[in-house]
């Protein structure tokens, strides 16, 4: 006998609140994100695979939680100058207009280093001066504003 996976149903008109419940639910199902920090990891490594949409970046998590960069065999080539290693795994996501695109992890890689801008997408660099701390349009300083976004 086998066990045949549990399936969620879905309500035949959107609700908000029946949507929150289905998600729930799945986050629930998974057993995955249990604890504040666990699910602030998931947050962060969603941010970090920025060039993946968020429900890719959450099927590589899945199928390889220690992921530190993906792309495509392609990618890896023509923009990073790496290849991917004879005995690499391939991971799934899904792809517009065919079901599925392979990625590998950069630990499935050989060759050139990363840039670091690859590595840290959201580092800022530069000097930031008083004039760009200012909300936009204003004249007024950052400690005027209750929410200045640099």
């Amino acid at each position: 006998m086998t066990d045949k996976p549990e399936f969620i149903e879905l309500p035949e008109t959107p609700d908000p609140d029946s949507n929150r419940a289905v998600l729930a639910e799945m986050l629930a199902q998974t057993r995955l994100y249990r604890t504040s920090q666990e699910y602030l990891d998931l947050l962060a490594f969603v941010a970090r695979l920025g060039h993946f949409s968020p429900f890719n970046a959450l099927l590589l998590r899945i199928q390889k939680p220690g992921l530190v960069w993906a792309a495509s065999a392609y990618h890896w080539a023509t923009r990073f100058e790496r290849r991917v290693k004879r005995d690499a795994r391939p991971l799934l996501i899904l792809w517009p207009f065919a079901p599925v695109a392979l990625v590998y992890d950069l630990v499935d890689t050989e060759g050139l280093e990363l840039p670091a801008a690859v590595k840290d997408i959201f580092r800022a660099t530069g000097h930031v001066t008083e004039a760009r701390r200012r909300p936009a349009g204003t004249g007024a300083p950052p400690s005027s504003c209750l929410g200045c976004w640099l």
